[in-house]
């Protein structure tokens, strides 16, 4: 599983999809937290974290779902695909394999967050340990929604063409959810990490799209287990 998992985050790593958004991230980090250094003077001591985090926090919210879903698309279905996994099969389990390649993206993942929270740092002389945490949370969910993606559907460009519509479909309901009082998308909100990561920051709920990303991990291993390779 651990030898699944490095071989995972070193294929993340080299990626030139996952370097064009590790760029963006931090580009998008750095000029914000700049803009908040520069009129610090200007900002309530209350409001002063906010803004300092403000970029990672939009490109989180908005653009999140969207890298994470696009450049892990096709993490299981193209070692199906071109059978490789079979070879991996043989050497390990295949709860192992997808576990692993959880643990792979879910490694790039934390690389990239404490990375862009050092570059916070720099400018805001503080550690935002809580939303690094609240943000870790929120891509969990995506990590595991990924993988359960990657396992159902076996074509790689439709996990991408899937990636891609459930990234920007989630990220328009999610955040209308929480604004709105339809019972409809206040229900949708609630399956989604939208509503914990923006109303319970402060609290323990924050944590519950966790949960729900250790339950498509289950459903992966579930259905892997079930298909023949």
């Amino acid at each position: 599983m651990l030898s699944v998992a490095i071989h995972e985050f070193k294929k993340q790593i080299k990626s030139i999809k996952s370097i064009l958004v590790i760029l963006i991230i931090f580009s998008i980090t750095i000029g914000v937290a700049s803009v908040g250094e520069k009129y610090k003077s200007l900002i309530e001591m209350g409001a002063e974290s906010n803004v300092y985090t403000l970029g990672l926090t939009m490109t989180i919210l908005i653009a999140g779902p969207l890298f994470t879903l696009s450049l892990s698309h096709n993490i299981i279905n193209e070692e199906i695909r071109t059978r490789t996994i079979r070879f991996i099969a043989t050497k390990t389990s295949r709860a192992n394999i997808v576990i692993g390649k959880y643990l792979g993206i879910v490694l790039f993942w934390i690389i990239c967050l404490v990375l862009s929270m050092f570059l916070i740092s720099l400018f805001s002389h503080s550690i935002y340990i809580n939303k690094f945490m609240v943000s870790f949370s929120f891509l969990l969910y995506f990590i595991g929604l990924t993988i359960l993606i990657s396992t159902l559907v076996s074509n790689p460009i439709m996990t991408n063409l899937i990636g891609i519509t459930l990234s920007i479909v989630m990220t328009i309901l999610g955040l209308w959810g929480t604004l709105s009082n339809n019972i409809i998308l206040k229900v949708f909100s609630y399956l989604t990490p939208y509503h914990y990561f923006i109303h319970e920051e402060n609290s323990a709920l924050s944590y519950i799209p966790i949960l729900f990303s250790i339950l498509f991990v289950i459903l992966s291993i579930i259905l892997i287990r079930k298909r023949d390779l």
